[in-house]
């Protein structure tokens, strides 16, 4: 009998030998993907447990906790009266402005060149604005002018996405936020 009639031969108790190659492909696929998996754990922070010893909680192990963060510095303050302000949209622009007090008014269009002043706005509160020709506002905040409880917010030509600003909230003591 020829050595390559044996391997193929089986025993009536026995599992019939395959294609030794194929077995090979097998392996080296199976052990690809082993490998992208311990790679995407660890990419994750997450260390692969050892056979037999598995982590009880390893993600909370190798996850930082969140911190509470740092509320941001107001950039300007204003005053309320009663827990309302004033604001004055000032639109130094070329270009027609859509504004809306969010919850409390429809988005309506403040003109080029133009100003138009928003009484008893209760605070806290958020008025967004976007130039109907979708280029780019700079925000000047003046607080307490003319009168305490009063802001003026102008809205001038800017350059660039990154000094792009297009709302500003006020929280209920009156602290004024950009984005």
């Amino acid at each position: 009998m020829k050595p390559d009639q044996r391997l193929n031969q089986s025993a009536p108790h026995s599992k019939k030998v395959g294609n030794p190659i194929g077995s090979a492909r097998r392996v080296r696929r199976g052990l690809s993907i082993a490998a992208l998996s311990i790679a995407s754990m660890l990419s994750l922070g997450v260390s692969p447990s050892v056979v037999g010893q598995p982590q009880a909680n390893h993600l909370a192990a190798s996850t930082p906790f969140l911190l509470a963060q740092p509320l941001p510095i107001p950039e300007a303050y204003v005053t309320p009266i009663n827990g309302t302000v004033t604001i004055q949209l000032v639109n130094e622009t070329g270009a027609a402005v859509g504004y809306e007090v969010v919850g409390e008014t429809d988005i309506r269009t403040l003109d080029r060149l133009s100003t138009v002043t928003l009484t008893q706005i209760s605070v806290p509160t958020s008025i967004t604005f976007r130039r109907f020709d979708n280029g780019f506002l700079t925000t000047t905040l003046t607080p307490d002018t003319p009168s305490s409880g009063t802001l003026i917010v102008t809205l001038s030509l800017g350059s660039d996405l990154g000094g792009d600003r297009t709302a500003i909230s006020i929280d209920r003591e009156g602290g004024v936020d950009v984005n």
